[in-house]
C-alpha cells in the first residue's frame, strides 16, 4: 500500500510538470507569434510605402512598370494572408472574447482591396482602364491599406498580451501550486517512507517473534516440541558419530488437572512456569530442557556414562519438586512422574526413544506417581497387547461377543436367591475369555463403556424378567459406569430397558462404587433423586474403600450398601469385627439394606449373619453362571450355620 502511494504522488508530480512544461511553451509560442504579427504589419507598411513611392515616381508621366506594380500589391496582400493563416481557431476565441476580431475584418478586406487591384491592373493591360483611372484607384488603395495598417496594430497587439498575461498568470499559479504540491508530495513521500520503514522493521520483528514462537514455549520460554525435536535428531546424530549415550527424560506432572480444576487455568500456568524453572536449576548446561505440551516437559541429556547418571538426575528433579509452591495463594505440592530411555541401548531413533520414555512415564504413574521408571521391552509388548486389545474390543462390540454371567445374592433371613448381579464376560473366538480386569478399563479408557454398559442392562432386564415373574421380590443388580451416568441419553435408556421388558423399577439395582465422585455434581445428584424416585434401587458399592463414603450416605439417595470384600478378613479379629457390626448398624440407621460381598468361606458366612447382615454373595453362596445355569429360587443350606443357629 505504501508503494502504491509514492507512485500515485510522484505521477501527480509528473503530471504537473507536465502541464507546468506545455503552459511555458504555450505562453513563448503567443509571444513568438505576436512578434510575428508585428513582421508582418511591418512588411504590409513597407510595401504599402514602396507602392506610394511607385506611384509618386509616376504621377506626372503616368508611365508605369505594370510589373513592379503588381509585385508590389502581392507583397502587399501575402501579409493579411499570412495572418489570417497564423491566427488558429483558439485566438478568434480569445479575440470574441476581447472584442478584438475586428484585426481578421481588416485582414480580409486587405485581401480584398489587393484582389481589386489585381484585377483593375489586369483590366488595364486588356485596355479597359486609362493610366489615370489606374493611377487613381491604386491611390486609393494605398490609403485603405495604409489604414488597415494602422488600425490593425491596435486589436493584435491586445490580443497578443493577452494571451501572454494569461499564460504567464496561468503559469505562475501552476508553478506555486507545483512548489506547493511538491512540499506536501515531498512531505507525504517522507512520511509513507518512514511508515515503510517502520511497517517493515514491524515486519521482521513479527517475523522474529514468529521464529521465536515456532521453537520457543511462549508460557515458559523454554524449547517447544519442535526445537527440542531438531535437537534431539543432532545429538542422536553426534552421539552414533562419536559412539556416545544419551538419554531421555520424559516427564510429566502428577494430577496437574487438579489444580486446574480447583484453582483454574492462571493457578495451572504459574504452576507450569515454577516446574520449568526447578527442571532448569536441576540439569548442566549442556542438558536440554524443553516443555513438550500441556503439563509434560522432556530433558535431553547427551554425553552420558552410564543410564545410572539419568537415574541421579531423575531423582535430583524429584527432591527439587519436593519444596512447596504458593500459587494463588495456596501452597500446592508438585510432584512427578519420569520415564528415561536410554541410546543406544532402548532405542536407535528420536521418534522410538521419545516413545520408550512416554511409556516408561505412564509406568511410574501407574506404580504410584512422584518417581521414575526405565523403559523395559514388556513395556511395549504391553502396550501392543492392549492396542490389539481396543481394536478386538470394537469388533467385540460390533460382533456381539459379550455375554452376561450372574452371581447369586442370598437373603442371609430366609437364605434363598433373592437377587442376583449381573456381570459381564467377553469370549473372543481367537484368543478366548478376556478378563474383566483387561478390558472394563479399556473401554473406560475409549468411551465404549457407554454401548456396552446400555447393551448391560438391556441383557440384564430381559434375562431377568421370566425370573422376577416367577418371583415378584426377585432383583437384578446391573454396574454403572461414571461415563454412563454423564450420558445425557442415560436416563431415557433406563427407562427403555424397563419399559420394553415390562419389570417394574424396583426390581433394578444400579450399583455405583465409592470411588465415583459424584456427590458434588448436581447433574448426577438430579439423576439419582429423579432414579430415586422412579423405584430404581441404588446400591453404594465397594464401601469402605474410599475416602467419601459417609459423604455419599449423606448427600446421595442410596438404598442398599455393599460392604467391601476386604473386610470379610476381618471376621478373626475382635475389632475388626465391631467396625464392620458398626458399620451395618450404621446402614440399618439410615434405613439401608447391607449386602456383603466376596463370601469364599463358611466362617465368612457364620460373621456376616452373625452381624445382621441383609444379604450376602460370593463363591462360597455361588459363582457367577450362565442365565440358564442360575437356580434363581433356590434355597441354600449350610449345616454349619444351621447347627450356629440352633444352638
Amino acid at each position: 500500500m505504501q508503494d502504491n502511494a509514492i507512485h500515485k504522488y510522484l505521477t501527480r508530480i509528473m503530471i504537473i510538470i507536465v502541464l507546468f512544461v506545455i503552459l511555458l511553451y504555450v505562453a513563448l509560442m503567443q509571444v513568438s507569434k505576436g512578434a510575428r504579427f508585428h513582421q508582418l504589419n511591418s512588411l504590409h507598411l513597407k510595401y504599402v510605402v514602396e507602392l506610394k513611392s511607385r506611384l509618386a515616381n509616376h504621377s506626372s508621366t503616368l508611365d508605369f512598370n505594370i510589373d513592379d506594380i503588381r509585385e508590389t500589391v502581392l507583397n502587399i496582400r501575402q501579409q493579411p494572408a499570412d495572418c489570417l493563416a497564423l491566427i488558429t481557431s483558439f485566438d478568434r476565441t480569445v479575440m470574441a472574447l476581447i472584442k478584438t476580431d475586428n484585426a481578421i475584418a481588416l485582414c480580409h478586406a486587405d485581401l480584398a482591396t489587393a484582389d481589386q487591384v489585381l484585377t483593375i491592373i489586369d483590366e488595364y493591360q486588356n485596355g479597359a482602364f486609362s493610366a489615370q483611372q489606374l493611377y487613381d484607384e491604386l491611390y486609393k488603395a494605398s490609403a485603405v491599406f495604409t489604414q488597415n495598417s494602422a488600425q490593425f496594430e491596435e486589436p493584435i497587439t491586445a490580443t497578443v498580451e493577452f494571451i501572454v498575461t494569461s499564460s504567464i498568470v496561468s503559469f505562475g499559479a501552476v508553478s506555486l501550486f507545483m512548489v506547493f504540491f511538491v512540499t506536501y508530495a515531498s512531505k507525504a513521500i517522507s512520511s509513507t517512507a518512514k511508515t515503510m520503514v517502520e511497517t517493515t522493521e514491524a515486519l521482521e520483528h513479527s517475523e522474529q517473534k514468529n521464529k521465536k514462537l515456532a521453537h520457543y514455549d511462549s508460557l515458559t520460554g523454554l524449547p517447544n516440541r519442535n526445537l527440542f525435536n531438531k535437537e534431539l535428531k543432532q545429538s542422536l546424530q553426534l552421539a552414533t558419530d562419536k559412539n556416545a549415550k544419551l538419554a531421555l527424560l520424559f516427564i510429566d506432572l502428577d494430577r496437574f488437572k487438579n489444580v486446574n480444576d480447583s484453582l483454574g487455568h492462571q493457578a495451572g500456568d504459574e504452576l507450569i512456569r515454577n516446574v520449568g524453572q526447578r527442571l532448569n536449576d536441576s540439569i548442566r548446561s549442556s542438558d536440554t530442557l524443553a516443555r513438550i505440551g500441556g503439563d509434560e516437559f522432556n530433558i535431553l541429556l547427551p554425553g552420558i556414562k552410564s543410564a545410572h547418571q539419568a537415574a541421579i538426575v531423575a531423582n535430583k528433579i524429584i527432591k527439587q519438586l519436593e519444596q512447596p509452591c504458593v500459587i494463588a495463594g495456596h501452597t500446592v505440592y508438585a510432584t512427578v512422574s519420569i520415564g528415561i530411555a536410554t541410546y543406544p541401548e532402548d532405542a536407535q531413533s528420536a521418534d522410538d526413544l521419545q516413545k520408550y520414555a512416554d511409556l516408561a512415564m505412564y509406568h511410574a504413574k501407574e506404580n504410584g506417581r512422584n518417581k521414575y521408571d526405565f523403559y523395559a521391552k514388556e513395556l511395549t509388548a504391553s502396550v501392543d497387547k492392549k492396542l490389539k486389545l481396543e481394536q478386538h474390543l470394537y469388533q467385540a462390540i460390533n460382533e456381539k461377543q459379550f455375554v452376561l454371567h450372574y452371581q447369586p445374592i442370598v437373603d442371609l433371613k430366609t437364605m434363598k436367591t433373592q437377587g442376583a448381579e449381573a456381570l459381564v464376560r467377553w469370549q473372543h473366538p481367537d484368543i478366548g475369555v478376556v478378563s474383566p480386569a483387561d478390558f472394563i478399563p479399556l473401554a473406560e479408557e475409549t468411551g465404549l463403556i457407554v454401548e456396552l454398559g446400555d447393551w448391560i442392562l438391556h441383557q440384564a432386564c430381559q434375562t431377568a424378567k421370566n425370573w422376577i415373574e416367577s418371583c415378584p421380590d426377585f432383583f437384578i443388580s446391573v454396574n454403572v459406569s461414571p461415563l454412563q451416568l454423564r450420558s445425557k441419553h442415560f436416563l431415557d435408556t433406563v427407562r427403555m430397558a424397563l419399559h420394553d421388558n415390562g419389570i417394574p423399577a424396583s426390581a433394578l439395582h444400579i450399583e455405583i462404587t465409592e470411588n465415583l465422585k459424584v456427590h458434588q455434581d448436581p447433574a448426577t445428584l438430579a439423576l439419582f433423586s429423579y432414579l430415586h424416585k422412579m423405584g430404581v434401587h441404588l446400591s453404594l458399592d465397594d464401601f469402605g474403600t474410599g475416602h467419601s463414603s459417609l459423604s455419599y450416605l449423606h448427600s446421595l439417595p442410596f438404598d442398599v450398601l455393599k460392604i467391601d470384600r476386604s473386610f470379610l478378613t476381618m471376621h478373626s479379629n475382635e475389632n475388626k469385627t465391631n467396625i464392620v457390626s458398626s458399620i451395618v448398624t450404621m446402614a440399618h440407621g439410615l434405613k439401608l439394606k447391607v449386602i456383603a460381598e466376596g463370601l469364599e468361606s463358611a466362617a465368612c458366612l457364620e460373621f456376616v449373619t452373625g452381624v445382621n447382615c441383609d444379604y450376602a454373595q460370593g463363591y462360597y453362596l455361588g459363582r457367577p453362571v450362565p442365565a440358564e445355569e442360575l437356580e434363581y429360587n433356590k434355597v441354600h443350606a449350610f449345616p454349619s450355620l444351621q447347627q450356629t443357629k440352633s444352638a
